[in-house]
């Protein structure tokens, strides 16, 4: 950190009146937005953010250049810890997995991390507000503790856009290609849009919908005989973050796009989904 930004930092701290922040009378909330208020205000003391990639510069990579995707969020880094969530029950081997994709420095993959963890927003929902502010700092440390801040990465919320429009320019990733698609069975059931509908031909790979990882083994087996000129789009919670990263090593574009199909058809009408979006299917 330059001495220009330390001397900034220090003179906005001087500036702020903290006596105006009575800690005694706060509430959960206050607190959250008060911490808002300064991480609004005051810059990164120690410049370690990593470089993200935009929307479209991640697009340009994937369509032209032909780059894989893993995406780590909530769920993976609660299985980088061995935690269990509700659709992936957390083990040794699942966890020194995602350490080392985390970890890679391979050119033709992408690791998308969530660029909230570095710079929270005020517009996000009270909920993950909370999350942010509670976990956020435990969460930088491992991501510190594993990346290459000279590598550059994506937003891991690649796949789950809000508009019409957004997706538009996702569909754009498969049009016309040969698509297989790994995942649990029965999931497309429940959908009214089909965001794969302008693709050449779709084919699928089922997994197991819940703990997919107990059978990875035969999973990445059978997913080996896919054809290598097919996209390989993978469904499949954190399994998909390991998948991904072995089937780009031989040699497959492979994509760990979890909830992009739900989440298209949630903003083209289907409501129905949006009440429980991140239960399991």
């Amino acid at each position: 950190m330059s001495l220009s930004k330390l001397f900034n930092n220090i003179k906005y701290l001087m500036k702020t009146d903290l006596r105006r922040y009575d800690v005694s009378r706060m509430t959960e909330s206050i607190i959250e937005e008060t911490l808002i208020e300064l991480s609004d205000k005051i810059p990164d003391l120690f410049n370690r953010k990593p470089k993200f990639l935009s929307f479209e510069e991640t697009l340009k990579e994937i369509i032209e250049n032909k780059k894989s995707i893993c995406r780590f969020g909530d769920g993976e880094f609660n299985n980088l810890v061995g935690n269990s969530i509700p659709f992936q029950k957390g083990n040794k081997i699942l966890s020194k997995r995602l350490k080392e994709v985390l970890s890679s420095c391979d050119d033709n993959i992408i690791i998308g991390i969530n660029e909230e963890y570095f710079t929270p927003k005020r517009n996000r929902p009270a909920e993950n507000r909370a999350f942010d502010y509670r976990n956020c700092s435990f969460l930088r440390g491992i991501i510190y503790a594993n990346i290459h801040l000279e590598r550059i990465y994506c937003p891991s919320s690649i796949s789950m856009g809000s508009s019409p429009e957004y997706f538009n320019q996702i569909r754009k990733i498969w049009q016309n290609r040969d698509v297989t698609i790994v995942c649990g069975k029965g999931i497309f059931s429940k959908f009214k849009n089909d965001i794969f509908d302008n693709t050449k031909s779709v084919e699928f790979v089922y997994g197991e919908r819940l703990n997919a990882f107990a059978k990875y083994n035969d999973l990445l087996n059978r997913c080996s005989k896919i054809d290598k000129n097919r996209l390989v789009i993978i469904i499949l919670g954190p399994t998909a973050t390991v998948l991904a990263y072995d089937m780009a090593k031989l040699g497959y574009q492979a994509l760990d796009f979890g909830h992009v199909a739900k989440k298209y058809d949630v903003v083209m009408g289907n409501t129905d989904l949006a009440k429980n979006f991140f239960q399991p299917d």
